[in-house]
């Protein structure tokens, strides 16, 4: 069981046993322990001490004699004590403290019952103050009178005894009663005197008492339709606790038998928590509720610990036999020391923790983070870098950056004690880089940050640790079938241009079968007309005139060969060389003969006769071939001589070829057209396959929020109010950047398609309204695809070279380029990418926390970083309230509602400047509650808000 020490208040908030309503012996309306005080006091505290009471409030009728004898003559009185009790036994009873708690009887009857009413008063509050400015202030009707107003007398011992010796004398059946017993079994005090007293002296009572109203019935089933409704109900409201151990009630009270809490606080002003205690009047009941419905608290041993059940009614009281510590099992750091601290930051320190909330707060640079750190050591879980590259905390000590003599170093050692509360411990030295896979999950701040900033790789890791595919998953197999299929096309095409190429004449556009139809045709019409007689003896004189004019301009080529031969110059100019070349050697008066010029006029003369005579005889075949020319056109042979000189031989083979190549083109296209369809096919069967992986994502993650089936119920909750507003879909994406681009930089003519509004113009079309372009989605990609593609690409002056059939295969092939399915991750139907990085930080935090079904311990370095005050309030604290019941959670923050408003059980202050680093303790420790509010963030609103929750 916990080590329950009640002066260290290190651990914060703990389960104790409270027993709120005990008797004295001044109780005198019901005094069955006897007279003797002594005995009285050990019997109390003896038994307190084997039941393992924490809190006594002593309870007497209309006063606080009996709290104040035992304040006053045992507690205050050391020899007494000692007389009484043994050394070991004062240091407990020491532990346990005593409140006030007064007992009236009101004038109130409900359902024939006399109604009590208790004010239970801080242990702060002095026994003369309570006297003097409450008690004696308060009235009791002595004395009526039909004439007059009621004489009313002090409520003070002296005036009780008084008022009952004045009743047995005038009522015979109180004879043998002592005056005090008659006196206030018949007198009532007004509960509205005793609220106006208290609320009027605020100096002296505020938040110092709690106003409880006994309640043995069930308040959930009671009828509300009685004349004692708006009695009841006053009273209700006027109180702060329930004195009732009825399950019903204890629900009731926390409103949920109401339609909604808020209801509830509208009729009755506050929730109002349970509490019960033995109500014992003698020695056998003392701290023995019926059932053993002990009251269990969960706060520090002072009058501020009871008041959190005001502000925490349901998780802070609960009314049982068994400790509500173990209502969950659980794995928890029991312990954290810093030891042989070398040159290291945080010196020698040993720190109980909690086994629930954990905060640890301080300012920037406290050591708040550093004590995480340490601990992630154990796991080397701790950030080694931080966002721009520098060693972080931990690993600045490990590598000695600043270069300290001796090396800094230090070993940090956890006790982790298990469900069976057995505990184990582990210590690891700074230097070690063994990973103890100790069972804790460490989220530093720069993870839940440095994602948050970064949507692809913040998906990515959502995606991971839940195990759905986050990268888009590629069919290969349909990619291998796309292939194929434009290769077969590619082919076909190819083949159909080869009997293009065939044909220079053929342009582009036209009918190819009709044109080549028509072509075999005129050449059946060439071969007939080729067979007549007539057109044969054309045809043979053609041929011969064709091939006489080509012997005479042959002949007339070479005399014009000849005389560009004899007419060169060059043989004169050589002759004149020589001649002057003589005279530079001959003696003077020598004469010289020179050599003569040579002279080819005759011989030009007769040679340019031959060239007339040529071109007369030239001229004569022109005439004659022009005269044969026209015979055959008057026969109706228009075409060319050359082609209808062609053999009738020559024709018959031409005329197979071109039947061949039309009955090839038919069967090449039929083909085509086939393919062309199953190419289009492509385009549905990869939508298909995207919509598979869209399936499967969300199959994934469906199986992943069923993954807690077999978990025990509180378990099953948690995840579901952890991964509650999560949803990871596949989304189909259609990149529409990517595709515009890659189609005009490799496929496009940029003289016709400039721009990406040109595409979007040519794929989505334009507005009418807005005479924009529409954006290219995913759908109307498809529609483009299937209907209109395959016209788009028949237009060939759309591309530059190569560029159509790059466009094939980029939207038949390389489709994952710009269209994939990815895994959508969304925090209350919103997704990540508009998201703020504080509502990232918590999606991912969340599924840090989702996933981390080995590790029962979570350690988080500020989790509201980059998060408004709303959405903390919203969604993280009711989140960490929820996580806190079935895990240990520690972590670092500085803002106070993820301290205050989250109830934490321990608060850790770091004070690195210090002597003593850090100090702990509880929410209603006086100094950690001013603590927090000097050092957090909207501290003193945060306890504001707390206290208004509930309309304290």
């Amino acid at each position: 069981m916990e080590d329950i020490n009640f002066k260290n208040l290190k651990k914060g908030s703990i389960w104790r046993k409270w027993d709120l309503q005990v008797h004295t012996p001044y109780s005198y309306l019901n005094n069955q322990f006897g007279s003797n005080f002594d005995v009285y006091v050990q019997n109390l505290y003896r038994k307190a001490i084997e039941k393992e009471i924490a809190v006594i409030a002593i309870t007497d009728y209309f006063c606080i004699e009996g709290y104040k004898k035992i304040i006053t003559d045992y507690l205050n009185s050391p020899v007494k004590l000692t007389q009484l009790f043994s050394d070991e036994e004062i240091v407990k009873i020491k532990e346990i403290l005593l409140l006030p708690n007064i007992e009236f009887r009101l004038p109130i009857l409900i359902d024939g019952n006399r109604v009590n009413f208790h004010v239970i008063f801080s242990d702060q509050v002095s026994v003369t103050n309570i006297e003097e400015n409450f008690l004696h202030e308060l009235d009791f009707v002595y004395e009526s009178d039909p004439e007059s107003a009621d004489e009313r007398w002090k409520l003070k011992i002296p005036n009780l005894e008084n008022f009952g010796a004045k009743l047995k004398k005038e009522h015979q059946n109180f004879e043998g009663q002592t005056d005090i017993f008659t006196g206030m079994k018949c007198a009532v005090v007004d509960p509205n005197q005793i609220v106006e007293i208290l609320n009027n002296k605020k100096s002296k009572f505020q938040n110092q008492y709690l106003l409880c109203i006994p309640s043995d019935e069930d308040l959930s089933n009671v009828s509300w339709d009685g004349q004692g409704h708006a009695i009841r109900k006053s009273l209700i409201q006027k109180s702060h606790i329930l004195f009732s151990s009825n399950v019903n009630t204890v629900a009731w009270g926390l409103g949920q038998r109401s339609q909604t809490v808020e209801q509830y606080v509208s009729e009755f002003k506050s929730l109002k928590p349970c509490l019960w205690g033995s109500d014992a009047h003698s020695y056998d009941n003392l701290f023995q509720p019926s059932d053993n419905r002990f009251t269990w608290i969960k706060a520090d041993v002072t009058f501020e610990g009871l008041r959190q059940v005001l502000f925490e009614p349901e998780d802070r009281v609960k009314i049982q036999d068994q400790n509500p510590y173990f209502d969950y099992s659980k794995l928890s750091i029991d312990r954290v020391s810093i030891l042989g601290s070398k040159n290291f930051a945080i010196k020698d320190i040993t720190i109980p923790l909690n086994r629930e909330l954990v905060t640890i707060i301080g300012g920037r640079g406290s050591g708040k983070s550093a004590l995480l750190e340490s601990i992630a050591l154990l796991n080397e879980s701790h950030a080694k870098l931080d966002i721009n590259g520098k060693l972080k905390f931990i690993e600045y000590y490990r590598q000695n950056f600043n270069h300290s003599q001796p090396a800094p170093n230090f070993e940090v050692e956890v006790d982790i004690k298990d469900k069976d509360e057995v505990i184990t411990t582990y210590n690891k030295e700074l230097k070690s880089t063994e990973d103890l896979e100790l069972p804790f999950l460490y989220v530093g701040q720069e993870q839940l940050s440095s994602l948050a900033t970064n949507d692809t790789e913040l998906t990515r890791k959502i995606c991971d640790l839940i195990g759905v595919d986050f990268s888009a998953i590629v069919n290969d197999n349909l990619i291998t079938q796309a292939r194929d299929v434009v290769t077969d096309v590619q082919q076909l095409e190819v083949d159909i241009n080869q009997i293009y190429l065939k044909y220079p004449a053929y342009k582009r556009g036209q009918n190819f079968t009709e044109w080549i139809a028509d072509l075999v045709n005129k050449k059946e019409e060439q071969k007939k007309r080729l067979s007549s007689a007539t057109t044969q003896a054309l045809l043979t004189d053609i041929s011969a005139i064709t091939k006489k004019g080509l012997q005479i301009n042959a002949y007339k080529k070479g005399v014009v060969e000849f005389i560009k031969t004899i007419t060169n110059e060059k043989l004169n100019q050589d002759i004149q060389r020589l001649n002057v070349m003589e005279k530079e050697h001959l003696d003077e008066g020598e004469e010289s003969t020179p050599i003569p010029s040579l002279s080819f006029t005759e011989l030009l003369v007769a040679l340019n006769t031959k060239i007339s005579l040529c071109d007369s005889k030239s001229q004569q075949l022109r005439a004659e071939y022009a005269q044969k020319k026209q015979e055959l056109i008057k026969a109706g042979l228009k075409e060319d001589v050359a082609v209808l000189l062609q053999a009738a031989e020559t024709l018959d083979k031409d005329i197979n070829n071109l039947n061949s190549d039309k009955e090839n083109y038919i069967k090449l296209n039929e083909l085509l057209n086939a393919a062309k369809k199953n190419r289009l096919l492509l385009v549905g069967d990869y939508f298909d396959s995207l919509q598979k992986t869209s399936d499967q994502i969300e199959s994934k993650f469906t199986e992943f929020k069923n993954s807690r089936e077999q978990s025990t119920p509180d378990e099953r909750q948690l995840f579901e109010k952890i991964i509650s507003g999560i949803s990871v879909v596949g989304h189909l994406m259609f990149d529409e950047y990517s595709f515009c681009r890659y189609l005009l930089d490799e496929c496009l003519d940029g003289r016709t398609i400039k721009t990406i509004e040109h595409v979007r113009d040519l794929i989505a079309k334009t507005d009418p309204i807005t005479g924009k372009a529409n954006v290219i989605t995913a759908e109307v990609f498809r529609q483009w695809a299937e209907k209109e593609l395959d016209s788009f690409l028949e237009t060939r002056g759309n591309f530059v070279s190569h560029g159509r059939q790059k466009l094939i295969d980029f939207i038949f092939i390389d489709w994952s380029r710009y269209l994939k399915v990815v895994s959508l991750v969304k925090l209350n139907n919103l997704p990540t990418q508009i998201l703020s990085i504080g509502q990232r930080g918590t999606l991912l935090l969340k599924i840090y926390l989702a996933t981390a079904s080995a590790k029962q311990i979570f350690i988080i370095d500020q989790p509201e970083d980059h998060l408004d005050n709303r959405f903390i309030m919203n969604e993280l604290v009711p989140l960490i309230r929820m996580i806190k019941r079935t895990r240990q959670l520690i972590l670092t923050t500085h803002n106070a509602n993820l301290v205050v408003n989250t109830d934490a059980e321990q608060i850790i202050v770091a004070q690195i400047d210090q002597e003593s680093i850090y100090s702990s303790g509880s929410i209603e420790d006086p100094k950690i509650n001013s603590q927090i509010i000097d050092i957090l963030e909207g501290g003193a609103q945060a306890f504001a808000i707390r206290e208004r929750k509930y309309q304290f």
